[in-house]
């Protein structure tokens, strides 16, 4: 029988946690958001200024919200 105790549903969640925040970042560089723009729509957001800006850009051949409209 495989146990299901408190350590591996809060390392589940923990994991889980991890990857909403980085699918929430990868969103937030996909549409260009600056720093300030993010805390409009998301105020517990938890980096700093300085790691959202030095967080990776949006991956080559996937064009941001910005260069859509150009």
């Amino acid at each position: 029988m495989i146990h299901n105790g408190p350590t591996i549903k809060s390392s589940l969640g923990a994991n889980a946690s991890a990857l909403a925040a980085e699918i929430d970042l990868q969103i937030y560089r996909l549409y260009d958001l600056s720093y300030d723009e993010v805390l409009l729509v998301d105020p517990a957001f938890a980096m700093t200024r300085e790691e959202y800006e030095a967080a990776a850009p949006v991956p080559r051949g996937v064009r941001s919200s910005r260069e859509c409209l150009t």
